[in-house]
């Protein structure tokens, strides 16, 4: 799966939270795009993330407040986290 990440702004500990998620399910390909590519593929353009399955559909989405919830939906066993 993909986590795509859209950074808020000068908000060190939201970076801080999405590089513990990266690290706990490190078999998540992270990416930080840039905006003008993202916008054109109907991307929601609010800081925030997506989580995208391998068909491509999105599984998760949330804005910079939602990522207390993806990491749960992660560790309600979406994804396994690695040991």
């Amino acid at each position: 799966m993909t986590l795509l990440l859209r950074l808020p702004a000068g908000d060190a500990h939201w970076v801080t939270k999405a590089g513990h998620i990266a690290t706990r399910w490190p078999q998540l390909r992270v990416v930080r795009p840039d905006d003008a590519p993202v916008a054109r593929h109907g991307v929601c353009g609010r800081p925030g993330h997506h989580l995208i399955r391998p068909d491509c559909h999105i599984a998760v989405h949330g804005h910079a407040r939602d990522l207390g919830r993806l990491e749960a939906e992660l560790a309600h066993g979406l994804i396994p986290v690695a040991r």
